[in-house]
């Protein structure tokens, strides 16, 4: 909630967090004295967050099921909602009335009423993503937000002693994290953590407070501790990303999230776990020996006016996007790892992810390839001088590899980069 209103203000999670805000103050304040001014606002803001984000449109769970929790609430319920037909008629106008200047926008300049702005990007509603929405490195949201564990905890808490909250704020967070893991892009682009569920505090903050109220009642501080050390985690991490610039948000890795934990300085190198997560023991280095180098002093065509050894190195842009493919043996059940280094130079840097360069290594049986491992270039290095770049992946003995190929990869950047001095060690085991 602090990234999306203190640095990423446009997107739409902080305003819905303000909508959802009012809304519950509005529904609660509607359960204990309808009238029609209470309606129409609840309406209006309801369909507002609707046509912000249509999935907002769970919200009309909230009022739904406000109080109900047993048999007999459904009931008064349903009298109640019935006794007061026309502030209902009210909020249903009020939603429709929220909505319609989105809905007009829509008709003027895409001539359809409903507009889908997505393209191909859907629901995979029978195989919704939790493990990876939840726990993953790359954006899981208790890995990077831990400290809402307390408010998952607190849905027992509303059970136990707050039953007229808990149906409703168990109920609508289930059917919410449900559609947000849902989407296909499951990471919801290039942006810190999973911002799909921010606006959801709002609803969250109410088991949170409950665990936190009930706990403290009874004397209770074993979660404190937890929960200062998790906003701490949370705000250092934010200066990471804009403070000191080592944390990514869209692309971290499980290897790369330890390798900065509690950091705010690291070697350029670390960057490369943002790709991998193979990292050679050090005793391996020692073992390593080159089993094929390439200074392309005998390449035609390819010309550098700067080289790291000699006249030639190999240039890659949007026209020649690979290197010659290597292919090397390897011994049968051999065991051990493959390094893989160069020099490398640019002038202009390519910032955009998918467009760096890629140096790959790739294990085959006949074939199959059996394991790929990459790393981008411009990710690690710096613009405007020749610098060496390397890493290392184990071989997969347990699958009996045949050989390995490897090339260099600049996918579809305009921006030249010149290869040099390919080198490839094998440090064998027993």
């Amino acid at each position: 909630y602090l990234y999306y209103t203190a640095f990423d203000g446009p997107m739409s999670h902080g305003y819905l967090f303000t909508l959802y805000a009012f809304i519950l103050y509005l529904t609660n304040s509607w359960h204990n004295k309808p009238t029609n001014t209470k309606s129409v606002l609840l309406g209006l803001l309801t369909g507002l967050a609707t046509i912000t984000r249509p999935t907002e449109i769970i919200l009309i769970l909230i009022p739904l099921l406000w109080n109900v929790y047993n048999k007999q609430t459904i009931i008064e319920k349903w009298k109640l909602l019935c006794a007061n037909w026309k502030h209902v008629t009210v909020f249903a106008a009020g939603c429709i009335i929220g909505g319609l200047p989105q809905i007009i926008y829509w008709k003027i300049f895409s001539g359809d009423w409903l507009f889908y702005s997505y393209e191909d990007q859907g629901f995979s509603f029978l195989n919704p993503h939790f493990s990876n929405f939840l726990f993953s490195y790359r954006k899981g949201w208790l890995i990077y937000t831990p400290a809402m564990i307390f408010a998952l905890m607190g849905f027992y808490t509303l059970y136990k002693y707050y039953k007229p909250l808990f149906l409703t704020s168990f109920i609508y967070f289930i059917v919410f994290l449900y559609i947000a893991a849902s989407w296909d892009i499951w990471w919801y682009g290039g942006s810190c953590t999973q911002r799909a569920i921010v606006q959801c505090y709002a609803v969250l903050m109410i088991p949170l407070t409950a665990f936190f109220s009930v706990n403290l009642k009874k004397k209770l501080i074993l979660g404190l501790p937890f929960l200062v050390f998790f906003t701490w985690i949370n705000l250092f991490q934010l200066y990471q990303v804009f403070g000191v610039g080592i944390m990514e948000c869209d692309h971290m890795s499980k290897k790369y999230y330890w390798k900065i934990f509690g950091k705010t300085e690291i070697h350029p190198d670390d960057r490369k776990f943002l790709d991998t997560n193979e990292e050679a023991p050090e005793e391996v280095f020692k073992n390593f020996e080159i089993a094929y180098e390439n200074d392309f002093e005998d390449s035609d065509g390819n010309n550098c006016e700067k080289s790291f050894s000699g006249n030639c190195s190999y240039k890659l842009n949007n026209e020649i996007q690979t290197t010659p493919e290597v292919s090397l043996s390897l011994n049968s059940n051999q065991k051990g790892w493959i390094k893989l280094s160069a020099y490398t130079f640019f002038k202009d840097k390519e910032y955009d992810t998918w467009k760096q360069t890629q140096m790959m290594i790739s294990f085959y049986k006949g074939t199959e390839k059996i394991k790929s491992k990459s790393i981008r270039i411009q990710r690690i290095r710096e613009a405007g001088n020749w610098q060496e770049i390397y890493f290392e992946s184990k071989i997969p003995h347990d699958k009996n590899p045949d050989y390995i190929k490897v090339y260099f990869w600049n996918s579809e950047s305009d921006k030249t980069i010149y290869i040099d001095n390919i080198k490839i060690f094998i440090s064998s085991t027993k």
